[in-house]
């Protein structure tokens, strides 16, 4: 079977699933650690406009570093949470270049509409029914779609799962993603880490990868897959 060449990783948002690529000397920008899973790594681009997620469970015995510059043979494909990834078949590595800095990002920017064959995120809000009741509606958020991008984002902390599986924290533009916790509506930007050890309130710059997750109503929304936490001092 021959593979499709991609020049770029944007390329690859309009390749279907189950299809073979290569993508070539491409950077990775994160490895498992802090909010990365497990056989997971994420490439992108020298020059920062695209990024794509790499799952490594099918290699055997791979090594790598973030900064090196590898090769991906494999099979494109889509997670639950709505993720287009490569499954990685073959991973070939070159001599590891400058570090890719990570794009400055505000919540909001972190998501956007879809493109190609990769969903976008949606955005919600309440409503003042005449009636004095409150109405949830929720569109596709505008904008570039960064999911795959090393970026940095800042916060404070607005919302504890108790059960450690994510928190949020907010820049000041409360996006609302239709979700709470505990029975608080969480409002911010969700980060895939354990927040049990930080209290609401206190300011946070994330380092992390742009990523998604899927909602009960089937949307995707925001999330972020941290490499790096930074406490206010």
């Amino acid at each position: 079977m021959s593979s499709n060449r991609a020049a770029k990783i944007s390329d690859l948002r309009q390749i279907p699933d189950g299809q073979s690529v290569i993508i070539r000397s491409r950077q990775i920008t994160a490895l498992p650690g802090c909010g990365i899973p497990e056989n997971t790594a994420y490439i992108e681009e020298l020059d920062r406009s695209s990024g794509i997620r790499i799952d490594l469970s099918e290699l055997n015995n791979w090594s790598a570093q973030t900064g090196d510059t590898v090769t991906i043979t494999g099979f494109l494909a889509t997670s639950q949470d709505g993720e287009r990834f490569i499954l990685a078949t073959d991973m070939q590595q070159a001599a590891a270049t400058d570090r890719i800095k990570p794009v400055i990002m505000t919540n909001k920017a972190a998501g956007g509409s879809t493109i190609g064959l990769q969903s976008g995120v949606w955005d919600g809000w309440f409503v003042e029914n005449p009636d004095g009741t409150r109405e949830y509606k929720s569109q596709e958020a505008a904008g570039l779609n960064p999911i795959g991008l090393l970026v940095k984002i800042s916060g404070k902390v607005s919302q504890i799962d108790p059960n450690g599986a994510y928190f949020y924290i907010d820049d000041g533009a409360r996006v609302d993603d239709g979700t709470y916790t505990g029975g608080d509506w969480n409002y911010g930007i969700r980060i895939a880490l354990d927040g049990r050890n930080y209290t609401k309130g206190k300011f946070l710059t994330i380092t992390g990868v742009v990523s998604c997750f899927r909602h009960t109503d089937g949307k995707l929304r925001r999330l972020i897959r941290p490499v790096l936490v930074e406490q206010e001092q």
